[in-house]
């Protein structure tokens, strides 16, 4: 059965974010992520967005994808946004580098079993 197509934007903008985050990191260090502004802001904004999309799928998708941590994505997207000033770069760092694989494989099996073929 075909997602429903809010539910599906949402899910996509995940992976895609989550793609665009692992490649902007690639093979970088955590010393070499904490002196590239650019990297930083392009990363924070990657997760901030992936935490959004995530807020907005639906409960009944969340519901059937219990291996993502919803609320830890949200909750660390309203920190990023909210105590921007305060950013520990070594937990975006981990993030990216040891939770955004899994995501994006969870997330591509589940639009390619159910999202839109077009």
């Amino acid at each position: 059965m075909p997602l429903d197509e809010r539910d599906e934007v949402r899910l996509r903008d995940m992976q895609i974010y989550s793609r665009e985050a692992l490649a902007l990191l690639g093979s970088m260090t955590l010393s070499e992520l904490e002196a590239h502004t650019m990297a930083r802001l392009a990363l924070t904004r990657c997760v901030e967005i992936i935490g959004e999309a995530g807020h907005k799928v639906s409960a009944p998708v969340q519901a059937t994808l219990p291996g993502i941590p919803w609320h830890r994505m949200y909750n660390m997207r309203n920190r990023l946004i909210h105590d921007y000033g305060n950013t520990n770069y070594e937990i975006v760092f981990r993030v990216v580098s040891e939770e955004l694989p899994g995501l994006v494989a969870i997330l591509e099996s589940y639009l390619a079993q159910h999202g839109h073929t077009a």
